[in-house]
Order: structure tokens, then sequence, then C-alpha cells
């Protein structure tokens, strides 16, 4: 699933997996307040002062083409000018350009170098994206351990697809841990309060089948529909709202349908919000 667009959500730009995609997200490119070039070129003036976000911000703009034409060699070469300025996220980006060879040849080493960095920094995504690695051995030693520790850390630092990573790893007692569906719900939760679009899917899936509670058909009907209303594509998704509907009335119904459109609002604001 893609994501909001760099100029409405720019810390999104950073995650590497799905992210629930908000159905209105026309509505919050209206919210742009100047046009992508003069935003370039505001942001390039503070840059060229030395200020580092300024100068991660010119990087992912140059990687993405918004304001200026596209440009992988620059856009890293300002990440390495942010990240030696002490931005953080400018370690993470950095990483992924020498991963999957974005304005420079593809460099495995390299590329864990900086993600370590970043998560050291304390980077929730660098944080997430060394779990991964130390967990697959990608690039480094397998540490299970190592790879648990990050991904708790990641998680609670708001990373909402550690959040979700961390929520299975509960419910199917992974990595050496008890199966705790208590645990694995909390973290599900989390985890689709930010947006995370498999884990939308599966608080609803514990919701409706009364995994470690009761079922709940109107808290499983709201989560399902901001699912399907984000993006979700599932062959028995409208069958399951249908069936879910029946469960309860037909006005609570039409209610809990205009709170997922709420929540769905709610959230393209927030991440419009998120600018430059």
């Amino acid at each position: 699933m893609s994501i909001f667009k760099i100029a409405l959500a720019v810390w999104l730009l950073m995650l590497a997996s799905p992210v629930l995609l908000a159905a209105e997200e026309g509505a919050a490119d209206e919210k742009r307040a100047i046009p992508p070039e003069a935003l370039f070129a505001a942001m390039l003036v503070k840059a060229e002062k030395g200020q580092p976000q300024a100068m991660f911000n010119v990087g992912l703009l140059y990687e993405q083409g918004l304001g200026v034409p596209r440009n992988l060699t620059k856009a890293l070469e300002w990440y390495g000018k942010a990240a030696q300025a002490g931005e953080r996220e400018a370690y993470f980006r950095m990483g992924v350009c020498h991963e999957i060879g974005l304005g420079t040849t593809a460099d495995l080493a390299k590329a864990v170098a900086a993600y370590e960095k970043a998560a050291e920094m304390g980077s929730a995504d660098g944080q997430h994206k060394m779990a991964s690695l130390y967990l697959s051995g990608q690039g480094i030693a397998k540490d299970e351990a190592k790879g648990l520790a990050l991904l708790i850390q990641a998680a609670q630092a708001g990373n909402g697809l550690a959040a979700n990573e961390l929520a299975a790893v509960y419910l199917q007692g992974l990595l050496g841990q008890d199966k705790d569906q208590a645990k694995a719900f909390e973290w599900f939760q989390k985890s689709a309060d930010s947006g995370n679009l498999e884990a939308i899917k599966n608080l609803a899936v514990m919701l409706k089948d009364g995994i470690g509670r009761k079922p709940d058909p109107e808290s499983a009907l709201r989560w399902y529909l901001i699912a399907q209303k984000g993006g979700l594509r599932a062959q028995d998704l409208e069958t399951i709202i249908a069936d879910l509907k029946k469960k309860v009335s037909g006005e609570r119904a039409k209610k809990i349908e205009g709170e997922a459109t709420a929540w769905i609002e709610a959230y393209a604001n927030r991440q419009a919000g998120m600018r430059i």
C-alpha cells in the first residue's frame, strides 16, 4: 500500500512497508499551503544556511522530484549533509539509498552502517530496520535477541510496522515469547491507530472472532470498514462486512459507517499536518 505524498506526510515517506492510504488523500492535497517549487526554494535557502531538518527535506524533495527535477545523486548528497549535522532520519534514508542503489551503487554494508547509526540515535524506523536485519541475518549476523529488543524499541517509539510485527510475535508465541493474546491485541490496536493497514485488518479479525476477548461485532465492523475505506482489497471483505451488519441494527450500522469515515478523515488530516 502506498503512502501520502511527501509534502503532506514527510515522515511517512521513511516507511518501507504497507501503510494505510486514506481515501481522502485528495482533500489533504488541497491543504498544501504553497506550490512545490516554492516549497523547494524555501527549503533550499534554509538548508544552505545549515539547518539539519531543511537539509533532510531538500534530500526528500530531490528523491521524490517534488518542486525540482528528480535527482537521486543530489538526494543522497543532501541526506549525507543532514546526517553529518545530526539528523537521525537522514541516516535512515541513506541506508535505504545504499541498500537499493538510489543515487549510488547498492552496498549492503554501507546500508547496515547507516541504519545502525539511525537506530543508535533513536530513529524508530532505524530500529525497526535493524530488527528486521538481525532477525533475518541479512547483512549482519543473525541475532534474535537483539532483533526482538530493537523491535520492541521501535514499537514503543510509535513505529506502526514494528507494532504490528510485535503483535504477531505475541499472538503466535514467536522468538521465545509466550503466546499472549492480550498483548497481541494491545499492539495491533496501537499499530492500527497509527494507520497500518495490516494491523487494522488483524485487529478487526480479533474483534470479529473473539480472540482473547468476547466477540465485538460493532467494533469489528468499524475496523473492517476503516480497512475497506483505507484501500484493503480482500476477496471476502464485502461478505464479512455484510455479515457483521446483520448483527447490528440498521441505524447502528449506519452510525458505525459514519464513524469509520470520520476516522479516515481524521487520519488524513493528521498526516496533512505533518508537512515539511
